[in-house]
């Protein structure tokens, strides 16, 4: 099995892949337009859908995606109003009704929440280790005690020398697994990445440090994920990625070590990948800028442990102003209440996948804005009455449920498309309901008995 990685060797090859993907991963840092209304609102209050085009052009499709043309199996499809089916007004790619005969396709489920492109993955173990070495040099993480104790040894000496062996690898030498590193994997790549020498002057190990707390800074898309040492003894995770020296060990979940996101003063993405947002510090901040957040396989039962994290007296406003798009899929939620939904209510793309939803929570109905709302895999046996919570949806997703009949969808007006798959539909009288509606123009209906018996 793979040994540990040594602390010091962790900082020069990391340091280096920033470098090498400061573009990729820097540059999208785009100041945000302000958020302005739109005066042909059909949802009540003013519509607070954010005008964010060119940062989220950039952020999803890089300088070039205007320029881009689509492959021949993707297809952009056009309304009958003339507006491209688009997320805040950039076009998206999704497979048209013919297209989606194919069931591992959807124009739902792939609605990207973070860009794909721009994202810093980090293991949480790997940024513990950052944290403890910002610390040591003095550099802003919030409250030193949030680190909990360090290991021991768990401070990397920042001697100013260094031997070939910890000389970092050539930037111009990386290209070819660039795609491979994207998440960092210290595993496969990590010792071709290492190898990769050059002659040229290194600078002290305590300026990668501090390079890369400055880097953070600038870094506007995270996502933070959790994988736990199957062995201690030989530092091999889940993802094969090498755990480093003196930090072998699972993080404990005990709410003895959180970590903070001080360095990260531009986030406007984020994702929690099996970890626990009391995991995390700074929420305050992050309810004031994050435009996506996305929390899944992290167990979380009530939505209030996100959406009013750390929620205290002395802030005078709670709410999710800029934030349209949230995710807890794949967490085990069985209703949401109605004070965490009031505060977000700018969100115009939800994802409750695959949680233990026996019904649409009536709680929706706050989302005035809501636009695109993805159910697939709960237990929702009916769905009577849900043009009352959902009038103005746009984009439902109820794939993988009980449903038997369809009465209700029948009077979501504004619907435009649908994924029914693998529900319990075996009359299909039950989709003769959907011909009134004006705007629909897609709806996906595998994997239902009346379709086995055709």
């Amino acid at each position: 099995m793979a040994a540990p990685i040594p602390g010091d060797r962790f900082i020069r090859t990391f340091s280096h892949y920033l470098d090498t993907n400061e573009v990729r991963l820097a540059s999208a840092n785009h100041t945000l337009p302000k958020i302005e209304e739109n005066s042909n609102n059909r949802n009540g209050p003013a519509d607070t859908t954010s005008s964010i085009t060119t940062a989220v052009t950039s952020l999803f499709g890089g300088s070039n995606a205007s320029n881009e043309v689509p492959s021949s199996s993707q297809s952009f499809k056009t309304s009958t109003t003339g507006t491209p089916a688009s997320l805040y007004g950039i076009q998206v790619p999704y497979m048209s009704l013919l297209m989606a005969a194919l069931p591992s396709t959807s124009a739902l489920s792939n609605t990207p929440y973070m860009p794909p492109r721009c994202t810093l993955s980090l293991d949480i173990h790997h940024y513990y280790f950052l944290l403890v070495q910002f610390e040591h040099l003095g550099l802003d993480i919030g409250d030193p005690a949030l680190l909990g104790e360090i290991p021991e040894g768990g401070v990397v000496e920042t001697e100013t020398s260094v031997d070939d062996e910890t000389k970092a690898p050539s930037i111009m030498s990386v290209g070819s697994i660039a795609s491979t590193m994207s998440t960092l994997s210290l595993s496969t790549g990590w010792n071709l990445w290492q190898r990769r020498s050059t002659q040229q002057e290194q600078r002290p190990l305590h300026e990668d440090i501090m390079h890369i707390h400055k880097f953070f800074a600038h870094v506007s898309a995270l996502k933070l994920q959790m994988n736990l040492l199957i062995d201690p003894q030989n530092a091999t995770t889940r993802s094969s990625q090498r755990a480093i020296a003196h930090y072998e060990k699972p993080l404990p979940q005990d709410g003895s070590i959180v970590l903070s996101l001080s360095p990260f003063h531009t986030l406007s993405f984020l994702e929690l990948s099996g970890t626990h947002p009391r995991f995390v510090d700074g929420w305050p901040e992050l309810r004031r800028n994050l435009v996506s957040l996305v929390v899944k396989g992290a167990n979380v039962e009530d939505a209030a442990d996100v959406i009013q994290r750390d929620v205290d007296g002395s802030e005078k406003d709670v709410t999710w102003q800029r934030l349209k798009m949230l995710s807890l899929a794949d967490n085990s939620l069985t209703t949401l209440d109605n004070e965490p939904l009031q505060q977000i209510q700018s969100v115009t793309h939800l994802n409750l996948s695959s949680n233990l939803l026996i019904d649409v929570p009536a709680a929706l109905s706050h989302l005035y804005n809501l636009q695109s709302l993805q159910l697939a895999h709960n237990m929702i046996s009916f769905v009577n009455g849900i043009n009352t919570v959902l009038g103005n949806i746009q984009e439902l997703d109820l794939r993988g449920n009980r449903l038997t009949m369809l009465a209700g969808l029948d009077r979501l007006w504004a619907l435009e498309r649908l994924d029914l798959r693998d529900n319990r539909i075996e009359d299909s009288a039950e989709i003769g309901r959907l011909t009134s509606l004006p705007n629909l123009e897609d709806v996906w209906i595998q994997g239902n008995p009346f379709t086995m018996l055709q």
